[in-house]
């Protein structure tokens, strides 16, 4: 469950990232994948897979419950950047990094669209 839940936080984060990684050549699944339709698949893949696990623990249901409504508070961040992802360029299916800015990659939690 902890290596599922590693592969959420380290995915998130590279979409968080994928201007910087980019920039500086480093290669991760955000910026060699040229389709969000295909990482949000593997993204939610791994959250179902990560809540089945949480369910398979030993631990008590109220347990459980506190522990998938914290994390899946953070996971939600990772669904808002990529539907920012995949709403640029008016949504073509083929994501390539080399044909966007700065400000189209960067996803601001702070703006009001994106606390909704």
């Amino acid at each position: 469950m902890l290596f599922s839940l590693g592969g959420i936080s380290q995915l998130e984060n590279d979409l968080f990232d994928v201007y910087k990684d980019f920039c500086n050549g480093i290669k991760t699944l955000a910026t060699t994948e040229n389709s969000i339709v295909r990482l949000r698949k593997y993204y939610k893949g791994l959250v179902e897979e990560t809540f089945a696990l949480v369910h398979l623990t030993s631990f008590p249901d109220e347990h459980k419950k506190k522990f998938l409504r914290f994390i899946a508070l953070i996971i939600s961040r990772g669904f808002v950047c990529l539907d920012l992802l995949e709403n640029r360029k008016g949504n073509e299916s083929c994501f390539s990094l080399p044909e966007y800015k700065r400000h189209e990659l960067i996803c601001d939690m702070d703006k009001p669209g994106n606390k909704n």
